[in-house]
């Protein structure tokens, strides 16, 4: 598999054969909360959607005229539930493989959960679901449980 950075939505990585397998697999994307102050004695934020992926259109391949942070990205053209069509630009970060934890590569999995627990796991503010599941199954290991 190979590992993309994304640049204005979360997660930051995501993993995926293609850059379009890989969005198809993460089917949501969070846009980053940002931070406006216009004039104000308090900032005022906005982003923090989530958006959902109906289907990748197009992927461009990286070009040399398009770069962020001295990086060649590819740019897909996604249509999301809504309708509405975004561009998603990515890097291909080096170094092929499955996201590990520790020293272990890790194995995607699918759990069946009711909607409370969903929601739940994804208020938690650190990391996202699979962050919290890791982190809760790992205490209880420890634990001898």
């Amino acid at each position: 598999m190979q590992k993309y950075e994304l640049f204005d939505y979360k997660p930051h990585i995501i993993y995926g054969e293609t850059l379009q397998d890989a969005l198809e697999r993460q089917h949501t994307l969070t846009t980053e909360i940002r931070y406006r102050s216009a004039n104000t004695a308090s900032p005022e934020s906005y982003g923090g959607e989530t958006l959902t992926i109906s289907k990748v259109v197009e992927v461009l391949p990286p070009d040399t005229n398009r770069t962020r942070g001295n990086k060649m990205y590819e740019q897909a053209i996604v249509e999301l539930d809504s309708g509405k069509i975004i561009e998603v630009d990515a890097c291909e970060i080096s170094g092929r493989g499955r996201p590990t934890f520790g020293d272990q590569p890790m194995r995607q999995t699918a759990v069946w959960l009711p909607e409370a627990m969903i929601a739940w796991l994804k208020a938690q503010p650190d990391g996202g679901m699979g962050e919290t599941l890791r982190r809760i199954i790992k205490a209880e290991m420890d634990r001898g449980a």
